[in-house]
C-alpha cells in the first residue's frame, strides 16, 4: 500500500523511544549509578559550563565532547523528560481511506491512535511505481509549497500523539501510561 513506508517513519519521528542509553563508552567519566534526587544537586546561580562533566572534570579533548553529549543525554532524560520507553515491541498498522491515515501503534496488549492527512503533489501523478518524496509536518504553517514541488505531505496534530501538557494524552501516553518514561516530540 502507497504511504506505509512514510507512516512508519512518521511515528517515529513524532514519538521518539530509546531504551535507556547503554553506558558511556569505557573511556567516558562515569555517572553514578544511582543519580542523586534533584533536591540533592548543588544550586548553581551561573549557568553550568557544558565543558565539564557531571564529576567537575574538565573536557580535554574534541573526544571527550563525544563522552560529555552521552552524558547530557543521560542527566536530560532522568531530570527533565523521563526515558524513552523501549520501542522494539511495537507494531504499527496504517488505514488509508482516501486522504486520511489511521495510524495504531500496539504493545503489550495496548494500542494507541492517531490521524493524519495525505496530500499528494498538484504536479506531479503520484503512483506506487511512481513514488515521490514525502514531507512530514506537525501543521501550523503553510506547507503547500511542497504539493505544488512535486512532494506529498503528511500532517498531523502533535496533541493526537503526545499531549504537550502536565496532564498525559494522546496515543503515546494510550501506550505507556503508568511507566516511569517521558515522551519528547523531535524532529531533526
Amino acid at each position: 500500500m502507497y504511504g506505509i513506508t512514510p507512516l512508519v517513519l512518521l511515528y517515529s519521528l513524532c514519538v521518539v523511544y530509546a531504551a535507556k542509553l547503554a553506558a558511556l563508552p569505557e573511556a567516558c567519566p562515569r555517572l553514578p549509578n544511582k543519580l542523586p534526587a534533584p533536591t540533592d544537586l548543588p544550586i548553581i546561580d551561573d549557568l553550568p559550563n557544558p565543558f565539564r562533566f557531571f564529576n567537575n572534570v574538565s573536557l580535554k579533548s574534541t573526544a571527550d565532547w563525544a563522552c560529555r553529549k552521552a552524558e547530557l543525554k543521560i542527566l536530560v532524560q532522568e531530570y527533565m523528560y523521563g526515558y524513552y520507553p523501549d520501542h522494539s515491541r511495537e507494531t504499527v498498522r496504517t488505514v488509508r481511506t482516501n486522504g486520511t491515515l489511521v495510524i495504531t501503534v500496539s504493545v503489550g496488549g495496548k494500542s494507541g491512535s492517531f490521524n493524519a492527512t495525505l496530500e499528494l503533489p498538484t504536479s506531479i501523478d503520484a503512483t506506487p511505481r511512481r513514488p515521490v518524496p514525502v514531507v512530514i509536518s506537525a501543521g501550523g504553517q503553510n506547507d503547500t509549497v511542497f504539493l505544488g514541488s512535486g512532494v506529498a505531505l503528511v500532517t498531523f496534530n502533535v496533541g493526537d500523539v503526545a499531549a504537550d501538557s502536565t496532564t498525559p494524552g494522546g496515543a503515546f501516553w494510550d501506550l505507556y501510561s503508568g511507566e516511569d518514561i517521558g515522551g519528547l516530540l523531535e524532529f531533526v
